[in-house]
């Protein structure tokens, strides 16, 4: 017996010990301070991310920098930050901040919203800052009819108790798609951090230049791209319009789509999106 009621204590003392971990990780995500101290980050880091430069070569950030300067930097992985296992930690930890607070909030406020009001107490008014009292001489069943008249004019939902025998209480609310905006947010939130994720280790970006009439090999597909056009609109004082170029993508020799393109107009082709960021003029192919 003396061996078993030892075991027993210690079975219990580890349960609590495990419940108390896990309630101090669920605070540790639930918390403000959290969100604020991971915004702060991202934005610092961010603007380290826009004086160094992406994405080029070793070489360059040595001849830049230095050598002392460019290895630091290179370690860092600022030369490519984004993509960087800190900078993934920074939106993981932000990912499950903004899980456990929806998940925290999100249940009482559909409670709530789903909750029947019955029965009330007048002392609870007493306790409102935005409150007021009146008296008026008409029966209260007249009264209930021109309150709920007024508020149904104003488009309110309309919750009547008379069950208090002869008194009446209503209750009037609008606005409760409202309540959830903090929560709409939230998701949103998640998807787009989790798509940036899950994009810096299985999706690319890459950049290239294509001369008019030229075809380039697509990183990690199996077809080409090649420019057929490319053209700018004027508006009448002179001002740039829009630059307009027009793709077409050639898989196993033969052109399978063509589309023109312009800013926020992609051509999307088999999971691949491809964008016009930018032009030039190719000196060396100019024609006399």
């Amino acid at each position: 017996m003396t061996n078993e009621k030892p075991a027993a204590v210690s079975s219990a003392g580890g349960g609590g010990l495990s419940r108390s971990v896990l309630s101090r990780v669920w605070r540790f995500f639930n918390s403000l301070k959290l969100t604020l101290s991971i915004l702060l980050g991202i934005a610092a880091v961010s603007i380290a991310g826009t004086v160094v430069e992406q994405g080029q070569p070793i070489e360059t950030y040595i001849t830049r920098y230095g050598e002392r300067w460019g290895n630091l930097i290179i370690n860092l992985q600022l030369n490519d930050m984004y993509h960087s296992p800190w900078f993934t930690v920074f939106l993981v930890l932000l990912v499950l901040n903004i899980t456990v607070c929806t998940i925290e909030r999100f249940p009482p406020k559909w409670k709530t919203l789903l909750k029947e009001n019955k029965g009330f107490d007048p002392s609870i008014i007493e306790r409102l800052a935005n409150r007021d009292s009146f008296e008026l001489s008409s029966p209260p069943a007249v009264v209930r009819e021109k309150i709920i008249h007024r508020l149904k004019k104003k488009r309110y939902k309309i919750k009547v108790d008379d069950s208090s025998g002869g008194a009446y209480s209503v209750y009037a609310e609008k606005g409760i798609v409202g309540r959830f905006g903090s929560d709409v947010t939230h998701i949103s939130l998640f998807l787009i951090l989790t798509g940036t994720i899950i994009g810096s280790y299985w999706g690319f970006r890459d950049f290239s230049a294509i001369h008019l009439g030229s075809t380039v090999d697509v990183q990690g597909v199996d077809f080409k791209l090649r420019l057929d056009n490319f053209w700018i609109d004027f508006y009448d004082t002179g001002q740039i319009k829009q630059y307009n170029s027009v793709l077409t993508v050639v898989e196993g020799g033969k052109d399978v789509l063509k589309k023109q393109i312009w800013v926020n107009e992609p051509l999307y082709y088999k999971g691949v999106r491809f964008y016009q960021s930018s032009y030039g003029m190719a000196w060396n192919r100019i024609e006399e």
